[in-house]
C-alpha cells in the first residue's frame, strides 16, 4: 500500500512547481510535499490500526543512526529534482527521470552479480 504513494511524490512536486511562479522557493515546496507525505502515512497507519504499535517502537536514536545518510542524499536528490523541474522541458525531464530506473537496475546487477 505504501509503495503506491511513490508516484504521488513526483506528481506533488510537479504540481507545486508548475502551478506556482518560476521563483518558487525549493525548500518550502520540499517541506510542504514531505509534510503531506507524513500526514498520508499517519492516516494510513491509523486506518490499518498500526499507529500506536509503530509509535511505541519508535526511538529517536535508532532513526538517526539508521537513516541520517540516506535522508541527506534524499534531500539533495529532491532539491535537484525540483531545480530540474524549473529548468527543463517536460519531455527532457521525463526521459532523464526514467533513466534513473534503468541505471539503478544496471548498477544493482553489477554490484550484486
Amino acid at each position: 500500500m505504501f509503495k503506491d504513494l511513490m508516484p504521488s511524490n513526483y506528481f506533488s512536486y510537479y504540481l507545486i512547481i508548475c502551478s506556482c511562479r518560476k521563483d518558487v522557493i525549493v525548500t518550502s515546496s520540499m517541506l510542504s510535499c514531505e509534510l503531506a507525505k507524513v500526514i498520508c502515512v499517519i492516516l494510513l497507519l491509523a486506518k490499518e490500526g498500526n499507529l500506536k504499535k509503530q509509535f511505541n517502537q519508535w526511538r529517536l536514536v535508532n532513526v538517526f543512526t539508521t537513516s541520517s545518510l540516506t535522508a541527506a542524499i534524499y534531500t539533495l536528490q529532491n532539491s535537484l529534482l525540483q531545480i530540474s523541474y524549473k529548468n527543463l522541458d517536460s519531455l527532457t525531464f521525463s526521459i532523464l527521470n526514467q533513466t534513473k530506473l534503468l541505471s539503478t537496475a544496471f548498477f544493482t546487477y553489477l554490484v550484486l552479480g
